[in-house]
């Protein structure tokens, strides 16, 4: 367009210079050269010079132009700018344009119905044509990327796709409005420009001394509108406390300047003020003079008191409060600057904003494919692959509801499942239009029907499915549209795996696949088969030392019982007798006053081990404990009364009979039901995983099994601990780490709560640190808890840190102790708690029982004190506290004499003071072998039951005992 306008120009240039006659081709004078930036005037035989400085369209002055906005929702100023056509409705707009009322201006669309079909509107306010895609590759030839969520090709997924000054919205490279992290000043506030460049945000409010400019909050020379002295000028300060609008020479008048007035004296007689930032002074009686009284450290003198107080803050200091960075002005009064770290999308440390790699303690999907779980501080992430048939969305790793980009059917549309697998793509062909139906995502002429079916003919010469269960010993066949896996005479399928007959369970020796009497599930094999030496037979499946000869009563050594006695009739010795107490056995359930401990488990066979107990208000406890038989190991449990009497059988916690389940631990509910945690592994095999199982009053199950933890596989986790919320749910902590080489293999302390009915309350956290192991955890009735835990596999020390009501933590992790190990922990629902470990000598060796008192509130109120003898004992297991509500506390322990492999379990009460109250009480009387792993708990009268682990009292390996005590300390009767 600008060439055809210059043309005539041109030729009329071209006259004039070959009319010079003299000068050849290639030869150029300095008219010529003058000539060359000029050209005719249109209409007229006079040069002109073209000016288009500054202008980007209009006329030049010389009948030509300066430009064409390119834009066609652009129009050129008076003054030659390209600018947006104003609105105030589509009425305001020219031709097919409508108004955008965010921006008062005419734009292309505002939405996807202003634009022609197949064609979208994007966040450019301009319309784009669509590109269905599955993947990056079907989008390539657009310079596009793929996004699989809405199947469709566009400008970008992140800011990375866009070039330089351009920011990602909504799949589209929009212009940055601002640049990064640059700053402006809007009245008193500071903004921010966003990192993408999408826009400015609030960063900091000037304070009222201080003024707003070129994005900084710079101090003011005065106080605004006010008036000041200046020796013995008085001043006048502008509005806005940037100059000074006027000024009085006091001393002409013979007067002094004085708080901002030309006075006759230097100060009001008796009046206090400050003389500086630092110093309060008191006007003398003559008023001509004051005396000065500089103020301590740690106060600055108030203007409007003229008295030293308090400092607000530490004058200088920058530092965190919640996610705001303050930094306190020059003399401690106020907070100089205050800026939001969330506000900009960054995270405070130690008073800076620093950028957030992710949202903290959250998990995100990093691409479809993959999740993301962000730190706590949210400085950092790590990535998980989602599992086979799941894709990632909304921060989860989600099992697909269709195969990705496979046919499929709505109803009678035919179209596609979207990439991800989460559902069809919208749109597709209504088959119904055509007089056809949808079969498999495609348009037919027949409409199948596999109602109720199978397997078999649809009716439109195609299949309802095909009947194969991959099992050699099934027969397959079809049956009235019915699939029939008939199994073999000589074979059982159980747990979908063929099982020859004869074949032995791998859980016991005592179970066999036996056809004739089940062929879907292992079948008890007669009683009284031997299944090992020392006497050991089946019995009901479990193979035992069956023992009921000569007995009335009491336990069968198989899990079992040989009778019951009649009402007000004890059971003594396997006879159902008067209860005189005249037997050897004085954990036989007598009620004639047998003052040492009881068995806690009636299963014998192999042994049990690392027992944990919990107390309910009402004064029922319930125990768990560890169970090893035929080279497995599982959890049971059992509650009892509070007179020490079992309610119910014992029971099994978990349903999967084949991995290891170990290291369990209770903690008894607000609704008087218990929350039990484990460990579950298969033996020789990487992985580990922690679940939870909830245990009603009578010792049935509460619903499913939970899995604790998100990840497994390649990762262990282990040593789960778990404790009560007064107003209900719970919490649970374990420690995970990995030694593979591709995920990480820090050693991290994982933390999730539950909601009463089991549920998972937001996401896991992670204390994180070199070497943490072992932790605990204790709660306060306002939702908070604590942690605990070891450190160091060599050097060791105890480290704890609270956390609030959503599981974020307070404060930092704070080392409690040197040489220990095995960190127990209490607390009362306000807010006291206690943390009791074993003292290690220089060999690591345990020596010494401590404890150290906390409140929730301010931290430690005791040092470290001594709970035990001193350096006479040795061989701890666990040092277990428990707490009451006033908050006098139990420990619990086990130890044996130096070079002794005989060990006695001890407690000792300890007031709320710290100080110990009476000896030391020896909880077994039993002391044939090493009494170990003892737990306690209390009830709300205050009674104690204290459970541990007992060689050879059982009759066969290791049992559970107990024993209870009054608040007092002494022994009750069971």
């Amino acid at each position: 367009m600008r060439a055809k306008t210059l043309m005539p120009a041109l030729v009329a240039l071209a006259a004039v210079s070959c009319s010079g006659g003299r000068t050849g081709p290639g030869m150029q004078t300095d008219s010529d050269q003058r000539s060359s930036d000029m050209r005719a005037a249109e209409g007229s035989g006079e040069l002109c010079t073209p000016d288009c400085a500054g202008k980007q369209c209009g006329p030049d002055a010389c009948g030509g132009g300066c430009g064409d906005c390119a834009k066609a929702v652009e129009t050129c100023s008076e003054a030659g700018q390209c600018e947006p056509f104003t609105c105030k409705s589509t009425k305001d707009c020219p031709g097919d344009l409508v108004c955008a009322p965010e921006l008062g201006e005419c734009v292309e669309c505002v939405g996807d119905e202003d634009c022609p079909e197949a064609m979208r509107c994007g966040a450019d306010y301009a319309c784009h044509e669509e590109h269905p895609c599955g993947s990056d590759k079907d989008c390539k030839a657009y310079d596009m990327v793929c996004d699989k969520d809405a199947g469709q090709c566009v400008q970008c997924l992140k800011a990375e796709h866009c070039a330089e000054g351009e920011f990602c919205k909504d799949g589209f490279c929009i212009e940055t409005l601002c640049v990064a992290a640059g700053l402006k000043c809007e009245g008193t506030d500071v903004l921010v420009c966003a990192a993408d460049g999408s826009g400015w945000a609030p960063s900091v409010t000037c304070t009222d001394q201080q003024y707003c400019n070129a994005g900084e909050c710079k101090d003011c020379l005065c106080t605004p509108s006010a008036a000041y002295c200046d020796g013995d000028v008085m001043k006048e300060c502008s509005d806005d406390c940037k100059s000074v609008v006027s000024e009085e020479d006091c001393a002409a008048k013979q007067e002094h300047c004085f708080k901002g007035n030309c006075l006759a004296t230097v100060c009001e007689p008796g009046a206090k003020f400050c003389s500086d930032p630092a110093t309060a002074a008191t006007c003398l009686a003559d008023g001509m003079d004051f005396s000065s009284l500089p103020c301590d450290a740690g106060q600055y003198c108030e203007d409007s008191k003229g008295e030293c107080v308090a400092q607000v803050c530490s004058p200088g200091n920058a530092e965190c409060v919640g996610t705001v960075a303050k930094t306190c002005n020059t003399i401690g009064s106020a907070y100089a600057s205050q800026v939001d770290c969330k506000v900009q999308g960054k995270v405070c440390v130690n008073g800076q904003c620093l950028d957030l790699a992710c949202p903290p303690s959250t998990d995100f999907c990093v691409d479809g494919d993959t999740l993301g779980h962000c730190s706590a501080d949210g400085l950092s992430s790590t990535n998980e692959d989602c599992k086979a048939q799941s894709s990632c969305k909304d921060g989860q790793c989600q099992p697909w509801q269709c195969t990705p980009k496979s046919p499929l059917c709505v109803g009678e549309v035919a179209t596609k499942c979207d990439a991800l697998g989460f559902g069809p793509v919208p749109g597709g062909t209504d088959c119904s239009k055509n007089g056809k139906f949808c079969s498999n995502g495609e348009c037919v002429a027949c409409s199948p029907d596999c109602t109720g079916k199978d397997c078999g003919e649809d009716g439109c010469g195609g299949s309802c499915g095909s009947c194969n269960d991959g099992l050699p010993c099934t027969s397959d066949s079809c049956s009235l549209g019915q699939c029939q896996f008939p199994i073999d005479q000589f074979q059982c399928v159980i747990k979908g795996s063929c099982v020859p007959s004869g074949t032995e369970d791998p859980a016991s020796v005592c179970r066999k696949c036996n056809p004739a009497k089940s062929q879907t599930d292992w079948s008890n094999v007669d009683d009284q088969t031997p299944c090992g030496g020392g006497g050991l037979a089946c019995h009901g499946g479990v193979c035992c030392i069956y023992n009921c000869v000569g007995k009335e009563c009491g336990a069968d050594g198989c899990g079992g019982s040989c009778g019951t006695c009649l009402p007000g009739i004890s059971c003594n010795a396997g006879l159902c007798t008067g209860c005189s107490d005249g037997n050897a056995v004085d954990w036989d359930g007598c009620t004639g006053g047998a003052l040492s401990e009881f068995q806690v488990n009636s299963l014998t066979t192999s042994d049990q081990e690392k027992p944990s107990v919990a107390a309910h208000p009402q004064g029922d406890y319930m125990v768990v404990w560890e169970s090893k038989l035929m080279g497995s190991a599982d959890v049971y449990g059992r509650v009892f009364s509070d007179a020490g009497t079992p309610t119910a059988p014992e029971f099994i916690l978990h349903s999967n009979l084949d991995n290891w389940q170990h290291d369990s631990q209770v903690a008894a509910l607000s609704d008087g039901r218990g929350a039990v945690v484990w460990e579950s592994f298969v033996a020789n095999q990487v992985g580990a995983s922690v679940w939870v199982q909830l245990v009603n009053a009578d010792g049935t199950k509460s619903g499913p099994e939970i899995k604790v933890n998100d990840v497994d596989g390649k990762w262990m986790t282990y040593r789960p601990d778990v404790a009560s919320f007064e107003k209900g749910g719970f919490v649970v902590v374990w420690t995970r780490n990995s030694t593979w080489p591709d995920v990480d293999q820090s050693t991290t302390i994982r933390i999730r709560r539950f909601a009463v009915d089991g549920s998972k309350l937001g996401a896991e956290t992670s204390i994180t640190g070199a070497s943490v192991d072992l932790p605990v955890v204790a709660t306060f009735q306002d939702g908070g808890f604590v942690v605990a835990w070891k450190v160091g596999s060599s050097d060791m020390y105890l480290y704890w840190q609270q956390f609030n009501s959503s599981g974020f933590p307070l404060g930092a992790q704070t080392k409690l102790a040197d040489q220990a190990s095995l960190a127990g922990l209490a607390s009362t629902p306000g807010g006291t708690f206690v943390v009791t470990w074993p003292y290690l000598d220089a060999s690591l060796h345990p020596k010494t029982v401590f404890a150290r008192l906390f409140t929730k509130d301010t931290g430690p109120v005791s040092d470290a004190f001594q709970v035990s003898p001193s350096n006479d004992i040795t061989g701890y297991s666990f040092v277990r506290p428990a707490m009451r509500a006033d908050g006098s506390f139990v420990v619990a322990w086990s130890s044996a004499k130096t070079g002794s492999v005989m060990g006695d379990v001890w407690v000792q009460l300890v007031d709320a003071a710290g100080a110990k109250v009476g000896g030391l009480l020896q909880a077994n009387v039993f002391t044939d072998s090493y009494q170990a792993n003892p737990d306690v708990a209390l009830s709300a009268d205050g009674t104690a039951i204290v459970v541990w682990v007992s060689p050879n009292q059982d009759g066969n390996g290791m049992g559970i005992f107990a024993q209870r005590f009054d608040k007092n300390g002494n022994k009750l009767y069971h």
